[in-house]
């Protein structure tokens, strides 16, 4: 029978990084499926493990692990030859499906009114599909970011809770729908999210 083996690690403050020490088995983790942008960490408390999910998951929706690559480190070429090497299958995650690519230059949002996805910027005033207005979906976006700024200087300061309770309330997830992936305001505060869990769980051992 073969098995996903899973890479064991410890936090390391100093660097603020999850350094691999080792690899174990552990069969409900092997069970999870791959995507090039997981909503989950895996972390360890020696060697047990722990998978927490640093992302809003609507109920029913399914959880998934990274298996070593992701969309924002490594090309989608690179992905797919690694992972058909390595796990013998083809991905089809929504970074695979849709050439998803990091760009800091514009956002990335929903139309409130018909929730077509598209890009923000100082030339586009309006939906390109329904020509809604999208002053109030700047208003928020400003919004989210001085709230990013502010989560993310709890942080530096090593308030880790208190990042993730401003980050993680209702209304931030709420406000948060107004953006779609991959924008990178998004991308980078679920990143944030996730150290803070991460941070959270290994000062409490």
């Amino acid at each position: 029978m073969t098995m996903n083996a899973s890479t064991i690690k410890y936090y390391d403050e100093g660097s603020g990084r999850l350094i691999a020490i080792g690899a174990g088995i552990y069969p409900s983790i092997a069970k999870m499926n791959h995507s090039c942008y997981s909503n989950t960490v895996c972390i360890f408390d020696g060697t047990t493990a722990v998978v927490k999910a640093y992302q809003w998951v609507d109920p029913g929706s399914e959880l998934f692990n990274s298996y070593g690559f992701d969309f924002e480190s490594t090309l989608k070429a690179d992905r797919q030859v690694g992972l058909r090497m390595q796990y013998e299958f083809d991905c089809f995650c929504d970074p695979c499906s849709y050439s998803w690519c990091r760009d800091d230059s514009e956002r990335k949002i929903y139309c409130q009114k018909c929730f077509t996805s598209l890009s923000l910027s100082a030339y586009n005033s309006s939906c390109t599909n329904c020509s809604a207005d999208l002053a109030e979906v700047f208003l928020l976006v400003q919004s989210l970011e001085e709230k990013f700024n502010e989560a993310y200087k709890l942080f530096q300061l090593k308030k880790y809770q208190k990042v993730l309770e401003f980050m993680t309330h209702s209304k931030a997830r709420r406000e948060l729908k107004v953006l779609a992936l991959p924008d990178s305001l998004l991308l980078d505060w679920n990143d944030l999210i996730k150290k803070a869990i991460i941070c959270v769980f290994y000062k409490s051992l």
